[in-house]
């Protein structure tokens, strides 16, 4: 019997050109991201933001996306910039761009629900 596969993950971490964020999330959500996810393996794309209590904490990166592929994360980047989209903004910075490959380690932690937790001591 064989290990049963797990789908690995993509992180990037990107800036809109200052100025230009809603030109910017509009293309990337509307029309970047549904591009992207018909690229066979790609399963989702969630996209993330600081919250704008740490907009002012000088973090380096504005934005983010976690996607999901189906088999090597490291192979679905090689394939992703192989493809040529029908879109492309100039209102993302590409100056200072991660786009990084994770594999799962370990098993997933959960919360325990309310009704299974210890009582008090």
């Amino acid at each position: 019997m064989s290990a049963p596969t797990t789908n690995e993950i993509i992180l990037a971490l990107f800036n809109a050109v200052p100025g230009r964020e809603d030109e910017f999330n509009s293309w990337y959500t509307d029309t970047h991201l549904p591009e992207v996810v018909r690229i066979p393996g790609f399963l989702t794309a969630q996209r993330y933001e600081i919250p704008a209590a740490m907009a002012d904490a000088g973090l380096k990166y504005t934005y983010a996306t976690l996607y999901e592929v189906a088999g090597a994360a490291a192979e679905a980047i090689q394939e992703l910039h192989t493809w040529v989209f029908e879109s492309n903004s100039d209102a993302i910075d590409h100056t200072n761009m991660i786009m990084s490959p994770f594999v799962q380690r370990g098993v997933a932690v959960r919360a325990i629900e309310s009704s299974e937790q210890r009582p008090s001591e």
